[in-house]
């Protein structure tokens, strides 16, 4: 997966980037790559797919 190149610590994340979690220890690091709201198109397709139902943003 080649998002590891946009990845940022909450701390640095802005508006409009995607917060999805990618890693499972310190330091925390998150998607960024550009959203639609919360998530990127990619990790919205994998949380929908994971929880079985259609989100609304």
């Amino acid at each position: 997966m080649q998002r590891l190149p946009f990845a940022k610590r909450l701390e640095d994340l802005s508006p409009g980037e995607c917060i999805w979690p990618i890693n499972g220890g310190g330091p925390y690091l998150f998607c960024a790559a550009k959203a639609a709201g919360k998530y990127c198109p990619h990790h919205k397709v994998r949380l929908i797919q994971k929880r079985g139902v259609h989100l609304q943003e």
